[in-house]
């Protein structure tokens, strides 16, 4: 509760400073996505935990305290913040690993905000492969599949996997890109 209530805290203090406006609102504003990011990288660490029982009980309780709507909100509100989205799907990739999470994150239209993501900052490499990371992790339950028919997400999926595969600067990059493509 204390991360989400000091996330939108944050949020309320910094849009007022926001207002005075010049080099002073340029440097709070990346002062406040820093913080931001840092915020939702703790929720992250909390949802990766290789206890698969205690990863669970984490999981729902983050869900169930508003760290998914949190984390809509602040994606919503920071739409071009390629680090905080970054940071954001990490969070939901370590939260969407069993089926109440995946459920939650896609109900909230996160598969959607992530196929957008792809298609908007396709040359963002490490944006593309934190959004690759949820869908392939989403992709296992049958809600996900669902939602992705509907949205053909085919035709983002495939570019997005053919720029991970032609952009891998590493054997780590190919082997996340054969999993990937393995997963659909």
């Amino acid at each position: 509760r204390l991360l989400v209530a000091g996330a939108r805290a944050y949020e309320a203090d910094w849009a007022v400073g926001d207002e005075r406006g010049g080099e002073d609102a340029r440097k709070r504003a990346r002062d406040k996505v820093f913080l931001l990011v840092n915020g939702i990288t703790l929720v992250s660490n909390c949802a990766a935990l290789d206890d698969e029982e205690l990863d669970a009980l984490v999981s729902r309780f983050l869900i169930d305290e508003g760290a998914v709507d949190c984390l809509r909100e602040l994606c919503g509100a920071h739409a071009n913040e390629v680090r905080l989205l970054t940071a954001a799907f990490d969070a939901l990739y370590n939260l969407g690993d069993e089926p109440v999470s995946a459920e939650a994150i896609v109900a909230r239209g996160f598969l959607d905000f992530a196929l957008e993501a792809l298609e908007k900052f396709d040359y963002e490499r490490l944006l593309v492969k934190a959004a690759m990371r949820l869908v392939q992790a989403l992709s296992f339950y049958p809600q996900t599949i669902a939602r992705a028919v509907e949205l053909r997400a085919g035709r983002v999926l495939l570019p997005a996997l053919d720029g991970v595969v032609a952009n891998a600067a590493s054997e780590l990059d190919a082997d996340f890109a054969d999993d990937a493509i393995t997963c659909f």
